[in-house]
């Protein structure tokens, strides 16, 4: 697997984020009778690293098995999206839906985050 550099000493593994996420977030759009409705658009299609969340784990996060709980670490972004608790991610391959539960700011530095979200039945 290869190595990059990225900031001062820091180094990712290429390899580690291999599953294809869509993020989609809710958009506002007329309605034609002067009202609005809201509906959800993909903003996004990027690379991460999906993990289930064991239970102890979950359970210090306030989540419950039955949800199905996954923590996401991908690359922070902004530019193109930010994410909230309203959105959710679409896994490319199995079209597996995950909705924000939180987003966690690893390193201080706005360059990776983790994603707590979880798969509702």
């Amino acid at each position: 697997m290869a190595l990059r550099k990225r900031g001062e000493g820091e180094y990712v593994r290429s390899g580690d984020m291999d599953h294809q996420v869509q993020i989609f977030q809710a958009t506002k759009t007329g309605d034609g009778q002067g009202g609005r409705t809201s509906d959800y658009a993909a903003v996004a299609t990027v690379w991460a690293n999906l993990m289930p969340i064991t239970a102890s784990r979950a359970q210090v996060f306030g989540l419950t098995m039955n949800d199905k709980p996954h923590e996401i670490d991908m690359r922070w972004e902004t530019d193109k999206y930010e994410l909230t608790e309203d959105d959710y991610l679409v896994v490319v391959a199995t079209s597996q839906r995950l909705y924000v539960h939180s987003v966690l700011n690893v390193d201080k530095r706005y360059e990776r985050m983790k994603v707590l979200a979880v798969e509702k039945k």
